[in-house]
């Protein structure tokens, strides 16, 4: 019996071939693109996503093998969350929220803490004279009942060994707080640094800033946060994704208005001037005391040790891990 050789059997042959190649190139080029990475910001665009828009703009996370989604938030305990339940791989949420919601099982950890301190503040019209946390006394306060910075200024009442009594403190929804100010009916509040105190100056206000780390009370900044699993089974993924973040941060404080037009190319509607001023404000958080040497993403045990306290003893943290549980400094390049 002959064996016959068709022109279809030939066909099929060639076929075969070429799926494989094009399945071969698929993949190839998938690998070439990278590994797909979606990263979580906390808020809607600002200056301080900044650096991330510059580190991929000049293809800093393209050079290390990531094909990095960087996405907006819409706060940090939802970024948390994010990544806790793995729709997102990484985050940047502040270190308050991170341990707090870790510290209830959620699991995630900062694996770079970015901005060491948490830009809480006293703001206030420069006419008011509120230059030290005694300048207080005597003067009424906006605060918003239940937000972090009204869970914290106890702490900042017994750091300066204010009297309590002598600060009348004026409970409004957030929003209300800088009309308040503005509008006189509130000598100061507690906001951000790089929130409303911008907010007042972009309305024409002298402001003064009075922050709480000044105050002695340091709470962790923001950090770049990843799931248990992932720092366990992805741990090179993690420390490059760290190293093109911070390589972002590094050209921000080299070149601010490169950064600020990064992220005006995703963020068209943003406000140029104000974007700058925040990310300009948000860099000077960089780096706390504890970190002399000004190492970015470098978390300094001493501040994640009085943030663990803090949030102990004035924001209800109950927990049995130890503060290392937290955060890491392990996969800084």
């Amino acid at each position: 019996m002959k064996t016959i050789t068709t022109k279809w059997g030939l066909g099929r042959g060639i076929l075969v071939l070429g799926v494989a190649a094009l399945v071969g190139l698929a993949m190839a080029g998938e690998a070439a693109a990278g590994e797909k990475v979606t990263f979580r910001m906390n808020w809607y665009w600002g200056g301080i996503h900044a650096p991330f828009a510059l580190a991929k703009e000049r293809g800093y996370f393209e050079k290390a093998g990531i094909d990095v989604e960087i996405l907006e938030g819409k706060g940090s305990a939802t970024t948390v969350q994010l990544v806790g339940n793995k729709s997102d791989m990484f985050g940047w949420a502040d270190g308050v929220t991170l341990a707090l919601n870790a510290s209830k099982g959620v699991p995630v950890k900062a694996v770079a803490t970015i901005l060491n301190v948490l830009p809480y503040a006293v703001v206030s019209l420069e006419e008011k004279n509120i230059r030290t946390a005694k300048d207080l006394e005597g003067k009424s306060l906006a605060i918003t009942p239940g937000d972090g910075l009204t869970q914290t200024w106890p702490a900042v009442v017994a750091a300066n060994n204010l009297n309590a009594d002598s600060i009348k403190l004026i409970h409004m929804d957030p929003k209300a707080k800088i009309p308040a100010v503005t509008e006189k009916r509130a000598d100061a509040l507690l906001g951000g640094a790089d929130d409303q105190a911008i907010t007042i100056e972009a309305k024409g206000f002298k402001v003064r800033v009075l922050k709480f780390s000044d105050m002695g009370v340091t709470s962790v900044g923001f950090t770049i946060l990843a799931h248990v699993d992932t720092i366990k089974e992805k741990p090179d993924l993690v420390r490059r994704v760290v190293a093109a973040s911070i390589k972002g941060f590094e050209d921000a404080l080299k070149d601010p208005d490169a950064a600020v037009a990064a992220l005006k190319k995703i963020a068209p509607l943003a406000d140029a001037a104000i974007v700058k001023r925040q990310l300009e404000v948000d860099l000077s958080f960089l780096f706390s005391r504890n970190n002399p040497q000004r190492k970015l993403g470098y978390g300094p045990p001493q501040d994640w040790d009085m943030t663990y306290e803090l949030l102990k003893k004035y924001r209800g943290m109950v927990t049995d891990q130890p503060v290392t549980a937290f955060y890491t400094n392990e996969f800084l390049p």
